[in-house]
């Protein structure tokens, strides 16, 4: 069976990062002092974090359950 702990390590990560990307969006996104290329660029990094994390823990997952 699939190790509890190694999964729930890999979606909290993914939590970790889907939280800075949503308050960047939300609050920083539009403001002055970042041009718009430099925070769509950091949003999509914590969103890419995001994503890469949660797919490795369910790829994890399929293969502890193999």
């Amino acid at each position: 069976m699939c190790n509890g702990n190694q999964l729930n390590r890999y979606l909290m990560a993914g939590n970790f990062f889907l939280l800075p990307a949503t308050l960047w969006m939300t609050f920083l996104r539009h403001h002055p002092a970042f041009p718009d290329g430099i925070g769509d660029g950091i949003a999509g990094l914590f969103y890419g974090l995001t994503f890469g994390c949660f797919i490795l823990g369910l790829i994890r997952q399929r293969r502890a359950n193999r």
